[in-house]
């Protein structure tokens, strides 16, 4: 019998740290970006809390040399914060990505990263990461 179960404490640290705690869902649409243009796929993601317990949430996207999240393509990172998602929530979010003209035909690397966080966005206590490709033809 520890301290804290003196006070009713639960220690959650354990199952917020070695479990993965987001399941991430995406899709494109268009699900391609044509070369040699300025055009813009939309990506929606959906991330949902897999622990039992309330999460300050944030995500952070990155796109690869090429694309960007403006039309200029010159911002190629934006971190989204949803603030607290509860159990089992699931929090949607649709990104715009832009192609430009100097745009080549290949596969594209956009690096999708969920956050958990304490205290405030400055502390992290766990995260999940997935790369997504994205085609460009």
């Amino acid at each position: 019998m520890g301290i804290m179960d003196l006070f009713g404490k639960k220690d959650v640290s354990d199952d917020l740290t070695k479990k993965i705690p987001y399941v991430m869902r995406y899709r494109f649409n268009p699900y391609r970006l044509v070369a040699n243009r300025n055009n813009s796929v939309r990506l929606m993601l959906t991330v949902k809390n897999a622990t039992g317990e309330p999460l300050m949430t944030s995500v952070v996207l990155k796109v690869s040399k090429g694309l960007g999240f403006d039309e200029s393509c010159l911002g190629q990172v934006r971190e989204i914060r949803f603030g607290n998602v509860g159990p089992k929530e699931e929090k949607e979010l649709d990104v715009e990505i832009f192609g430009k003209l100097q745009t080549q035909p290949g596969e594209y690397k956009v690096l999708v990263t969920a956050f958990s966080h304490y205290r405030d966005y400055a502390h992290i206590l766990n995260s999940e990461s997935k790369k997504i490709g994205l085609r460009v033809v």
